[in-house]
């Protein structure tokens, strides 16, 4: 498994992404978009633990932290839905 972290800009704040990749893929990606006031790890790790049922399968998967959440730029205090 290739494992990626990186930091992309949006509305000038860094957003935290994490990339993994299978050994053996079969080139189709699971985009994984946490709610409001979570984090890319999910509740109890259930998004790390998904993602490793996705790799088994083939599947790259991407997840990401929301701006203002996580490991993201920005003040969780100041975020909108704008």
């Amino acid at each position: 498994m290739i494992r990626k972290v990186f930091f992309e800009k949006i509305k000038g704040k860094e957003v935290f992404c994490y990339l993994a990749e299978p050994k053996k893929s079969n080139k189709k990606i699971i985009i994984m978009c946490h709610g409001f006031r979570s984090s890319l790890v999910g509740p109890a790790r259930t998004f790390v633990n998904f993602e490793r049922k996705l790799l088994q399968k083939g599947y790259s998967v991407f997840r990401f932290d929301q701006p203002s959440s996580g490991n993201s730029e920005g003040d969780f205090l100041q975020s909108s839905f704008k």
